[in-house]
């Protein structure tokens, strides 16, 4: 270890200017730009830590050339990944005033890369600090909500398949159905599954003309009613 750390001390004092990459602050892409909003990661299909999202566009910059929208999901620039806001900064820094950059954004879920050189950026546009911490944490509390939401609609799909697969449960073998459970069933299976139902009626009168009631001479009406079945007549 000892004799490693001189080795790597004089590489790079050897080094040439040319694998020094610059890191130029004052080059600007031209947006203002937030963390991507919850309907942003919806309509791309994308979660809380991919790109930031484009708020303006200033008029004569780089950003304003290429075509960049309000909207627009800016995800690499130069092939670096873009994470955080600082990223995109480290990204157009690196690649100083003058410039090409190749910025990729998604746009209604549609993949788009555009390209232009940078310019500086104009001494009438303040150049504010990035609160990391406070993007962090709030990148952070979208990721808990969007879990959130998910649990919700998988749950909301399970309770929905157990309904559906309720319904769908034939008539018990060896016998009928319950009440509870016919009423789970569509109207048609309920009927043919639930127990069958039989009336008797009983009524006496005399047989003989003369219309006087005899006891001991009985003759029975007997009227069955099965439901989902037809009705037997009558004698």
């Amino acid at each position: 270890m000892r004799l490693l750390l001189p080795l790597v001390l004089i590489a790079a004092l050897a080094a040439s200017e040319s694998d020094i990459v610059p890191f130029d602050g004052r080059a600007m892409l031209g947006v203002n730009m937030t963390p991507p909003s919850s309907s942003t990661q919806a309509a791309n299909g994308t979660n809380p830590d991919t790109g930031v999202e484009a708020q303006t566009i200033y008029p004569g910059t780089a950003a304003e050339r290429m075509g960049i929208q309000p909207g627009d999901l800016i995800t690499t620039i130069n092939g670096g990944q873009i994470s955080s806001m600082n990223d995109l900064r480290n990204e157009i820094a690196l690649t100083g005033v003058g410039g090409q950059a190749t910025v990729e954004i998604l746009r209604g879920g549609q993949k788009i890369t555009l390209t232009d050189s940078l310019k500086e950026w104009p001494k009438n546009i303040p150049y504010q600090p990035i609160d990391e911490a406070a993007e962090r944490r709030f990148r952070d509390w979208q990721g808990r909500r969007l879990d959130r939401t998910q649990q919700a609609v998988t749950s909301l799909s399970k309770q929905v398949e157990d309904i559906e697969r309720s319904q769908r449960k034939p008539a018990r073998a060896g016998g009928p159905v319950s009440l509870l459970e016919a009423m789970a069933m569509p109207a048609s299976d309920a009927f043919a599954a639930m127990p069958a139902f039989r009336l008797r009626l009983h009524e006496s009168f005399d047989a003989v003309d003369s219309g006087t009631v005899s006891v001991g001479r009985v003759v029975a009406w007997d009227a069955r009613i099965l439901i989902g079945s037809k009705p037997v007549e009558i004698f």
